[in-house]
């Protein structure tokens, strides 16, 4: 079953098509179709992989794939923006908040990064604690464990 990575591969071209002029609106059903010329593809060039018994059935499950691309796509978007929601921030000027200086912070031993400044120094027990941290500082440590 290659189905899963039809999602990643379409993932990344819809990622990649969103930097050009193209609108976004279109961007859905190139992802289906990508994903439908993907599948028929792999039908057409290794038929044990696949679930699907015909072309047509493969060209269906590809289509899904890329709009499961999509979706995964939206579902990520609207986490944050929840997320922004319920702690205050706006999620239209999320760059204001993220640091623009470059530096990547430190990492703890559990592997999550840690942002820290001259001020204070959070660590893993108190990433998302309210009262320590300022809503620039909350966005960059959801951000950089892997939001």
């Amino acid at each position: 079953m290659f189905y899963p990575l039809i999602v990643i591969i379409c993932y990344i071209i819809a990622t990649l098509l969103k930097r050009t002029s193209l609108a976004k609106e279109w961007l859905p059903l190139l992802s289906a179709g990508t994903g439908a010329l993907l599948a028929v593809l792999g039908y057409c060039t290794l038929p044990q992989l696949t679930t699907a018994d015909t072309m047509l059935t493969a060209a269906f499950y590809g289509v899904i794939s890329g709009l499961a691309a999509t979706g995964g796509n939206q579902v990520f978007k609207q986490a944050v923006k929840l997320f922004c929601k319920n702690h205050g921030l706006d999620y239209s000027k999320l760059d204001q908040y993220l640091p623009s200086d470059g530096t990547e912070g430190q990492t703890s031993g559990a592997g999550k990064t840690i942002v820290t400044d001259d001020a204070q120094s959070n660590t893993d027990d108190n990433l998302f604690d309210r009262e320590d941290m300022t809503s620039g500082e909350e966005f960059s440590n959801m951000r950089k464990i892997g939001f």
